[in-house]
């Protein structure tokens, strides 16, 4: 029974203090004003928290149709626009190269048919400088392929100037088996092989 006696003391103290009316007894002060009110900013002195920085993206997609013109290993026009691979010499489209065996191939023709199939249908992420012969596309992906070091590490163009194309290059010529590093004159003479 104490324990009923103790509730039933504790309950009407508990209600007191949670309705809305002793609230307001205990303190008339208002949260707000009731009138309009005009606020001076310039007296206001709020910490401001500055804007978080967004690393943005500035690589561009570039859309490739079934339908387009490869004009060697390492460029391609999409309509009137010309794209040009960064970092890659390229075969030319009709170029034969001297195989080891002594027969001839069409090397160029070979380059081209492998951009063409990795390209085509695609969506290119790079990033592109406008130049005078096109747009230069450099740092230029499909999914998670290196357009660069494919063409490089298959034998159809040759590195220039970026050691880690430079990398791909020496590691295609040790294994001679692909393109034109199958022949290891080209990689002494890239044009007369």
């Amino acid at each position: 029974m104490t324990f009923v006696r103790y509730l039933s003391l504790l309950l009407p103290l508990l209600a007191g203090l949670l309705s809305p009316q002793a609230r307001a007894q205990e303190d008339d002060s208002a949260i707000w004003t009731t009138r309009p009110t005009r606020i001076d900013r310039a007296k206001q002195h709020y910490e401001r928290i500055p804007a978080r920085q967004v690393a943005r993206d500035s690589r561009v997609w570039v859309v490739v149709p079934e339908r387009f013109k490869v004009l060697d290993s390492a460029s391609f026009r999409i309509g009137k626009d010309v794209y040009r691979i960064a970092g890659v010499r390229p075969v030319a489209p009709k170029r034969l190269c001297q195989a080891v065996e002594g027969g001839r191939w069409a090397c160029g023709r070979m380059a081209s048919i492998f951009l063409g199939n990795l390209i085509r249908g695609k969506r290119l992420l790079c990033d592109a400088t406008e130049a005078e012969e096109g747009t230069v596309l450099s740092h230029c992906v499909v999914g998670s392929r290196d357009i660069a070091a494919a063409i490089v590490s298959q034998g159809y163009g040759m590195a220039q100037d970026d050691p880690a194309l430079l990398a791909i290059q020496a590691e295609a010529q040790k294994n001679a088996a692909k393109g034109l590093w199958r022949n290891p004159e080209c990689a002494a003479d890239f044009n007369g092989c």
